[in-house]
This record gives C-alpha cells, structure tokens and sequence, in this order.
C-alpha cells in the first residue's frame, strides 16, 4: 500500500513540474494582472469614458510587461509611443505603443523591439500635452522581424532594476496621459475637456499609479 502511495506522488510530481510556467506565461499572467488593477480603478473622480478608461489599463500592463522585462533581462527597457507623425500611415500617430530593450551583443548599443505593436481602442489618444515621457520624440527602434529601424518615438525608461526614469532634470515621476480625440492633419485635437483625461504616473519603483481626479493631473 505504501509503495503504491509513493507511486501516486511520483506521478503527480511528475506531471506538476512538466507542466511549469514559461518566461513568456509569467509575462502574459504579470501583465493581465496589472490591466486588472486599472479597471479596478475606476474610482477616478471624472467622466473620462470606457475607451480612455481602457486605453490607460492597457498602457498600464505595457509598462508593467517593461518593467519585469527590464528585471529578468538585466537590461534597460523602454515602452515606446509612436509620437512620429507618418502621412502614410496617419492612424498610427498617438494611438500605437510597444516595449524595447537595450541589446549590447553586436556591441553597438541598439534598441531593439521586443513585442509586437498594440494600439488603443476607439478614439482613445496618447495625449501630448499631458504625457511628459522623458524621452520626446527623439528614440530610434529596430523592428522585430524585420530589417531597418523608425526614429522619433517618445518613451519612458526602466533600469535594470525596475527603476523608472524621471522627468526633465528634476525628480518629477513621468505622466502617462490618455484623452478622447481626433487628428486634423499632423495635429491632435483633444475633443473634450479637462474631464476626459485619465492615465497614471509612474514614480520611482516602477508601478503604474493612477490618478484619482482630473486636478492630479498636471500640464507639463
């Protein structure tokens, strides 16, 4: 009886420890996780509506998807916004954003994408007369499976460790900014008003915090 037990543990054990999570399921779980606690925000003392809403929590688990990267990688990363105006492609401007790393293995420092482009819903925009990204319009990417590169993308920046970069030359966390809007050209138009904003900061450790009314978000 004993040995048939034992036999039955060893099997389970078996099974359990085949079954383990990957490095790209605990991304996936991390990154669910984090769009959870942003719809879980809805506290927010304003009338922003669902597709500003639901842009914020996906920039939210884009930036926590950076952040665990930057940890597990040992290597900054960045969540890139497309802020470079394409006539081509003009659907794109505000409305698209991916994650990137630093690779040093060709020993020429080079950003490279590291998850395909996810663009927000509806007529949510990155807005960019909130968002102050410490990195303006001034980043150069290489595309993921594909060759050449795209310049003046805006970004936000996690070190190794998960720390975030702040803000100009003070210690201000970086505003992350969504509004309801439309194009007109090359220019955003921001639809609505001040209540119509939502979003988060990110301070010094690296989490997404949003904001709970309209008067904590503030102009750069």
């Amino acid at each position: 009886m004993k040995a048939t037990n034992l036999s039955v543990i060893q099997n389970y054990r078996s099974k359990t420890t085949s079954g383990a999570f990957s490095l790209t399921e605990l991304l996936v779980v991390m990154a669910i996780i984090a769009i959870m606690a942003g719809i879980g925000l809805a506290a927010f003392r304003g009338s922003p509506n669902n597709d500003v809403k639901s842009a914020s929590a996906l920039l939210a688990s884009v930036a926590s998807e950076a952040r665990n990267l930057a940890i597990l990688k040992r290597t900054p990363t960045r969540v890139v916004v497309d802020t470079s105006y394409n006539g081509s492609q003009p659907e794109n401007f505000l409305r698209r954003v991916t994650v990137a790393y630093l690779d040093n293995s060709t020993g020429t420092p080079t950003w490279v994408q590291a998850s395909r482009w996810q663009k927000l819903p509806g007529n949510a925009y990155f807005n960019p007369n909130y968002s102050n990204p410490p990195g303006d319009k001034n980043m150069t990417i290489s595309f993921a499976g594909q060759s050449g590169s795209g310049s003046g993308y805006s970004y936000y920046e996690f070190s190794p460790n998960g720390l975030v970069t702040p803000s100009g030359t003070g210690t201000k966390p970086p505003q992350v900014v969504v509004s309801h809007g439309a194009m007109n050209g090359g220019t955003f138009v921001q639809r609505d008003d001040k209540g119509s904003l939502y979003g988060f900061a990110l301070f010094r450790m690296g989490r997404p915090q949003f904001f709970q009314s309209v008067d904590d978000i503030q102009q750069p």
